[in-house]
């Protein structure tokens, strides 16, 4: 039973990393599909605050934070990291009033 436990335990983290890693695509696929990158304005907006909500919920600030990084890794665009940061910031902003 308890070898049960431990892989039930292991498949649930493979698959908060499998959609952790699905989230952070997900935002990478939005900045390279737009010219002028994130906007809270912007048409994208509400999708990007829906993934950042997302990243919260599996795994709170920490999770966003590392999702930020591995978002940073995969850009040499000078603005695109705080860019990010700003959209997730705007998005805590209203959920913590």
């Amino acid at each position: 039973m308890k070898d049960q436990s431990i892989l039930a335990t292991l498949i649930k983290e493979n698959e908060k990393e499998a959609k952790f890693h699905n989230l952070v695509y997900e935002l990478v696929e939005i900045y390279y599909s737009v010219e002028k990158g994130f906007a809270s304005l912007d048409e994208n907006a509400n999708t990007i605050r829906t993934l950042g909500e997302e990243l919260n919920k599996l795994g709170g600030f920490k999770l966003m934070q590392r999702a930020h990084s591995e978002f940073s890794s995969k850009f040499d665009i000078q603005g695109a990291q705080r860019n990010l940061e700003h959209m997730f910031s705007f998005m805590l902003l209203f959920q913590n009033p």
